[in-house]
């Protein structure tokens, strides 16, 4: 699967979304209560960041599908 920025992923219910803070721990997280498309706005080596909720969140590679 070949996803660029200013795709759409569809990332199922109960996947967490993460921030990390700049040592690279996580600072916040949410877990996903429904199925959601989701902006995809970097990649990066093990995730994507995609805009939710007003926020860039990070979502693993292997937990979304195409959108």
């Amino acid at each position: 699967m070949v996803v660029n920025s200013g795709d759409l992923v569809y990332i199922p219910s109960a996947v967490k979304l993460y921030i990390k803070d700049n040592s690279g721990n996580v600072r916040d997280f949410h877990e996903l209560q429904s199925p959601q498309s989701l902006l995809v706005t970097g990649i990066k080596d093990r995730s994507y960041e995609v805009f939710y909720k007003n926020k860039r969140w990070l979502v693993d590679k292997n937990k979304v599908y195409e959108g």
